[in-house]
């Protein structure tokens, strides 16, 4: 009897154990429910926030202006600038003092231009810019002028590359804007293209004259003299100092309104200092250059490249790269210089080349560690 009721305790026993361990499966079975279903219910709330947040950044942003948007890219462009070249072409046969005389290049001139084409061709650049002064213009009849601008592009033309070109001063002494669109075959001089995530736009910031006008300036007399410091032209030129056109701001405006990077080609600087050049000369500076710089801040403008003035500069303004070039004629501490440029993620490196003027053996500058003239 005793032994019955042991083995019906037992039995019992482990019925009761059997109970309890199936009771507490069913409760970790629904804790372990209720904690899941506690995590996707908190997963659910953080994504719909996520959701929520990422709408309304996208509604924030889509109120932003476009150039408040920049594009972030890792996107390489490399091309050469030259600029206030100065060309004053010879005549082919002395003695044939006709306007329309064939001319040709003068042998430190070509010479210059074919190192910057071979240069171009053998790096494997996207294209070319002259940054205007392609001649020297003064006391140039207009025919004459004419030649000597076609006789540079052909020169140019030989990188086999695409050629854009900004328009100087000087060339506007010897030639009308419709002539030299027409003979560097470009529609326009202010005008912008994209490349990718960069845009890039040239700006015409000179008053036009007709060929009337410019008749009346070859008959005051001035001189061709390439190498004199003094420019008995410039207190009678109109562009000397850059002119602002009616509607360019508009239509900078709108070139400006953009996500891509943007990067800036003009004839004249942007410095609103006295430029004191390494020839020791000090050079007028543009008098809208403040207003152009405060347009560049507002709209993120990544780079601005400019001449004119024979001095070397480089400095940055908010967001803006400033980079100031001499030209291949008038600087005497950095003749024959061209430039090679790399825009990489929206950063431009540029690497100098110009001719030692005391050994005469080609120099190679990185411009922006280099050493820069004086900014008043």
């Amino acid at each position: 009897m005793n032994d019955i009721s042991r083995t019906f305790s037992s039995r019992t026993t482990l019925q009761r154990i059997k109970s309890v361990t199936i009771a507490s499966a069913i409760i970790i079975l629904f804790c372990g429910m209720c904690a899941h279903g506690f995590y996707a219910v908190q997963t659910w709330r953080a994504v719909r926030a996520q959701k929520q947040s990422e709408r309304a950044t996208a509604e924030i942003l889509a109120t932003l202006p476009a150039w408040h948007k920049k594009v972030r890219t890792d996107q390489v462009t490399r091309f050469g600038i030259i600029t206030d070249t100065h060309i004053h072409a010879m005549r082919v046969q002395r003695s044939d003092q006709r306007n329309d005389a064939p001319r040709k290049l003068k042998s430190v001139d070509a010479d210059v231009l074919r190192r910057f084409t071979a240069h171009a061709q053998k790096e494997q650049f996207s294209f070319l810019m002259h940054m205007g002064d392609v001649i020297e213009g003064t006391g140039e009849e207009n025919v004459a002028a004419m030649t000597m601008v076609a006789l540079v592009k052909a020169a140019l033309d030989k990188a086999q590359l695409p050629i854009y070109w900004s328009i100087g001063n000087h060339d506007l002494r010897a030639v009308t804007k419709e002539q030299f669109r027409d003979i560097v075959d470009q529609p326009a001089l202010n005008y912008a293209w994209d490349d990718g995530d960069y845009r890039f736009i040239v700006l015409d910031l000179n008053e036009d004259k007709t060929v009337e006008e410019i008749s009346e300036d070859v008959n005051h007399g001035y001189p061709v003299d390439e190498t004199s410091e003094d420019d008995p032209a410039a207190d009678d030129d109109p562009n000397e100092d850059g002119d602002l056109p009616p509607g360019t701001i508009r239509w900078l405006r709108e070139q400006l309104s953009t996500e891509k990077r943007v990067f800036i080609f003009c004839h004249y600087p942007f410095d609103t200092k006295t430029i004191t050049s390494a020839d020791g000369a000090a050079k007028r500076k543009m008098p809208f250059a403040a207003q152009m710089r405060d347009l560049f801040r507002e709209y993120r403008v990544d780079g601005a490249f400019s001449g004119h003035v024979e001095a070397k500069s480089y400095f940055q303004d908010a967001q803006t790269r400033y980079y100031l070039f001499t030209g291949t004629k008038k600087s005497k501490t950095y003749p024959q210089g061209y430039y090679d440029v790399t825009i990489s993620a929206g950063v431009p490196d540029v690497t100098m080349y110009y001719t030692d003027p005391v050994t005469g053996e080609l120099r190679v500058d990185d411009f922006g560690d280099g050493e820069h003239d004086v900014l008043q």
